[in-house]
């Protein structure tokens, strides 16, 4: 498979009793070396359309094929149909971030390492972010919590956008983008013991 063929795809070893040997998951992580691999658990009562495996199937595509698989397989188990509060809660959640980093749909998505039109569906309450997202925007949020004790929150999006010399010259947007949020988190916390104007 081509590099242009595999982006944005990811590969998700479902089951539904017990999980797959560690040495199974490696064998599918030299497999699919161009993926990202997880594993996720499912309602065993429910039925995978593939009948080659009654415990395991490997589902492969880019967030919205995953999504649409896993709602369908998931039944009363961790991948819940979202309710509307559920949706609601998870709407102001990325609009808070977005208007708090003063950032564009485009940038907030590749904070939270999603493709854009994820994050527009969760904003319009079409579907809701799978555990691995979730995850993403929790850190996110923790972020935020963290620079609203320290800064004005009209400072934040100048201190996400200027050069940081603590940050090697770097911007902290450009890190959490990057997937480097630990380094920002650092740095907000050295910022407890002066101001940022």
């Amino acid at each position: 498979m081509r590099k242009d063929e595999t982006q944005g795809k990811k590969v998700f070893v479902v089951y539904k009793n017990e999980p797959p040997p560690v040495a199974t998951v490696k064998a599918f992580r030299e497999r699919f070396k161009a993926f990202h691999v997880e594993t996720c658990k499912v309602d065993p009562t429910k039925r995978f359309s593939s009948p080659k495996s009654k415990n395991m199937v490997v589902v492969v595509g880019d967030n919205d094929d995953i999504e649409q698989f896993l709602r369908k397989a998931s039944g009363k188990a961790v991948f819940m149909p979202a309710s509307k509060t559920s949706r609601s809660a998870t709407a102001k959640t990325i609009m808070t971030l977005k208007n708090d980093f003063s950032v564009s749909y485009e940038t907030l998505a590749q904070i939270l390492r999603v493709a854009q039109k994820s994050v527009l569906r969760w904003v319009q309450g079409e579907s809701h972010p799978l555990p691995s997202h979730q995850e993403a925007i929790d850190r996110t949020v923790a972020i935020r919590d963290q620079m609203i004790k320290v800064l004005r929150r009209d400072a934040i999006p100048r201190y996400l956008t200027a050069r940081n010399e603590m940050l090697g010259g770097l911007r902290p947007l450009d890190l959490l983008i990057s997937g480097q949020a630990g380094r920002v988190s650092a740095d907000i916390e050295s910022l407890k013991s002066g101001a940022f104007v």
